[in-house]
């Protein structure tokens, strides 16, 4: 992915964000919570699941640059995802979503291994959604 293509990806992200209630949960009203984690050879989380207070916040500060990295290392990134996920901020009962917006892996292995650790993770009750090439 190059960086101008990684700006684009967040400009299609943020404005699917935008039509959400971000946030953290009041009595009234469950609000959705998004988190961020960039990869290429190595996944790095940027913003966890509690991060954000509101959508108009997401909305203003998220910022995901695009570094360089050579690779997409899916798998970590799926294992990283998983592990916020079994975090004390993760609802219980709340179905866990993974986006991966990526551009294609072109080697088969590193496609098996990824698609292996996906397995798992919708075998646990998740769900994944990709978005890419």
């Amino acid at each position: 992915m190059t960086s101008y293509h990684m700006d684009n990806a967040v400009a299609f992200i943020l404005g699917l964000l935008r039509k959400m209630t971000i946030g953290h949960d009041t009595a009234e009203m469950m609000k959705t919570r998004a988190g961020f984690i960039r990869f290429a050879s190595a996944p790095q989380l940027l913003y966890s699941l509690s991060h954000w207070k509101s959508t108009s916040q997401l909305i203003e500060d998220l910022k995901i640059d695009y570094d360089g990295g050579d690779g997409a290392n899916i798998k970590a990134a799926i294992r990283l995802a998983a592990a916020n996920f079994r975090r004390l901020e993760h609802r219980p009962g709340v179905k866990k979503v993974i986006v991966i917006l990526a551009s294609s892996e072109h080697e088969e292995n590193v496609y098996i291994e990824a698609r292996k650790e996906a397995e798992k993770f919708k075998a646990n009750g998740g769900e994944i959604v990709t978005i890419g090439r």
